[in-house]
């Protein structure tokens, strides 16, 4: 998907069911700052997770837009200005040796056998 089809579609959606901003706004408690963003792909000002996907599925609720289409013109268009995750490997903190416990164990024992 090319840059700015996912928020054109959206405006130019609402602009043929003659919806304005603010009846938008008022229909699905979404502020009109979340809605000119999506519009504009201002992924920055914008929730991510269950909060943008809510967003989407009121909007295309309203419009009377098929929720899962426009969700997954979503997602493609959020993951194509989503830095890679898998940039840099995960670090992990090695876990304790197994015998470490006992070890303890033994410590403990030693020093209640005195």
């Amino acid at each position: 998907m090319a840059k700015g089809n996912f928020g054109e579609r959206l405006k130019r959606e609402r602009e043929l069911r003659e919806v304005s901003m603010d009846e938008l706004t008022k229909a699905t408690r979404i502020s009109t700052r979340f809605l000119e963003a999506l519009e504009n792909e201002d992924w920055k000002k914008l929730p991510g997770g269950v909060f943008g996907h809510g967003f989407v599925r009121a909007i295309a609720r309203y419009l009377g837009l098929n929720e899962e289409a426009l969700l997954s013109e979503y997602d493609s268009a959020r993951a194509e200005h989503t830095p890679s995750s898998s940039s840099k490997p995960e670090e992990r903190i090695p876990s304790p040796p197994k015998w470490l416990p006992l070890r303890q164990l033994a410590l403990c024992c030693f020093w209640c056998w005195d």
